[in-house]
């Protein structure tokens, strides 16, 4: 996301600060230079857009906004193509608000472990098996393993 937000008028801006105030005021994207700057530059992907849209027509203007912006945050800790391959597919399932999109993204980005093999079992191993207890320490709890008498 670096290259979305991060330039204005030849200064560098600290990406987490700009958005951050967006966060506060979030009816002041649509008019942020850095994301007209982005869209110039062609860094701003079409997906974003069409996200927007619908955040808008599902949640409204203002929580539309904070939407995206919580989808621009991901940014800090994914790339792009991961991203924009969650924005995509959110938008195939319906699932657009922003914690589905992160979760998303997350799946996408994570390495995906191999399944362990069958017959490799570990501990599994001795689930559904008869184990022997020691019920010892419960025999002294009796009065007559204690040698005393009960007078029920």
């Amino acid at each position: 996301m670096t290259s979305i937000l991060t330039h204005r008028v030849g200064e560098r801006l600290e990406l987490d600060h700009y958005l951050e105030l967006l966060q506060a005021k979030p009816g002041a994207l649509p008019r942020a230079r850095a994301l007209h700057q982005a869209r110039e530059r062609g860094c701003w992907p079409s997906v974003y857009d069409r996200l927007w849209e619908v955040l808008k027509q599902r949640f409204g203007e203002s929580e539309g906004n904070r939407q995206l912006l919580a989808v621009v945050w991901l940014h800090r800790d994914y790339p792009v193509a991961a991203i924009e391959a969650g924005v995509t597919q959110a938008l195939a399932l319906g699932c657009i608000e922003a914690g589905a999109i992160a979760v998303l993204v997350r799946n996408r980005h994570r390495p995906q472990e191999a399944a362990p093999a069958l017959d490799e079992l570990g501990r599994l191993a001795g689930y559904g098996q008869a184990r022997a207890v020691d019920l010892h320490a419960y025999d002294t709890l009796c009065p007559s393993q204690r040698g005393e008498v009960s007078h029920d």
